[in-house]
């Protein structure tokens, strides 16, 4: 599925991405529990699960992008070595728990991970990333980064497969614990 459009929608906005920060930096804190959902290093897949039940992956966008397209949405995750390519396999998918969507979640795989590590992950279509990356033993994550916008709470990670990264970026949506279906 692809539909390069769907790339330049609100979540994905420059000051959103150039503020994610480790927690101990934030000044402004989430309450406890969206502090929970944040910093936890399992698999959110997993988490939702068992939390909600009902789960499912709506995929949004799936395909090559530019290292030009990556810097405008990625910017800051970007300045590492290891995200300098030309191009990148892009995953944008909606998590979606009773219905309605919870957490919007992208993938970025620099072109030498998918071809050296990870090309299941260009055929996971509506399955979960989590699935694949928490089953994986040679995986590594890096410390969780979190960013705030308008309410809506994103973190990050780098995860390595062999010494070849990807990232994650997850954004929680504002209602995530308002809702009296999706209260935890």
């Amino acid at each position: 599925m692809q539909s390069k459009s769907k790339l330049n929608t609100p979540e994905f906005t420059s000051d959103f991405e150039n503020r994610f920060q480790e927690m101990t930096q934030v000044t402004n804190k989430p309450n406890a529990q969206m502090m929970h959902w944040l910093l936890d290093k399992g698999s959110l897949t997993q988490k939702l699960i068992n939390h909600f039940g009902d789960f499912k992956v709506e995929v949004v966008f799936e395909g090559w992008i530019t290292s030009y397209q990556a810097k405008r949405f990625f910017r800051h995750a970007l300045k590492d070595k290891a995200f300098k390519v030309q191009k990148f396999w892009f995953r944008k998918v909606n998590l979606i728990c009773n219905g309605h969507i919870v957490v919007r979640a992208h993938t970025l795989v620099p072109l030498q991970t998918f071809h050296n590590q990870t090309k299941r992950i260009g055929k996971l279509h509506s399955k979960s990333l989590g699935q694949f990356l928490f089953t994986h033993k040679h995986i590594k994550r890096h410390p969780i980064t979190v960013s705030e916008n308008n309410q809506i709470w994103g973190r990050q990670s780098i995860f390595n497969i062999r010494d070849y990264p990807l990232l994650v970026t997850e954004y929680f949506e504002p209602d995530f614990l308002s809702s009296k279906k999706l209260n935890s």
